[in-house]
């Protein structure tokens, strides 16, 4: 997904407004995708599941990468 609009302070944290790749942002509805992690930016391209529809409009949950494992005995 493409990030393009953070919606942050209106939805909740980590939510954010984007397009997926066959989405035409000037014709085709849009994305709104939730866990985005608070270091993301405009224009940053992102990994997200698509879990729900809303009439044109997709829903979708990001996929954050898993935080590294210490090494063991640490």
């Amino acid at each position: 997904m493409l990030l393009t609009e953070n919606l942050s302070a209106t939805e909740g944290p980590g939510v954010w407004l984007g397009h997926a790749a066959h989405q035409d942002p000037d014709s085709d509805g849009t994305t709104t995708i939730s866990g985005v992690p608070g270091d993301a930016v405009a224009g940053q391209l992102l990994h997200a599941d698509v879990v729900d529809t809303e009439g044109i409009d997709l829903v979708a949950r990001a996929l954050v990468p898993a935080a590294a494992s210490a090494p063991a005995g640490r």
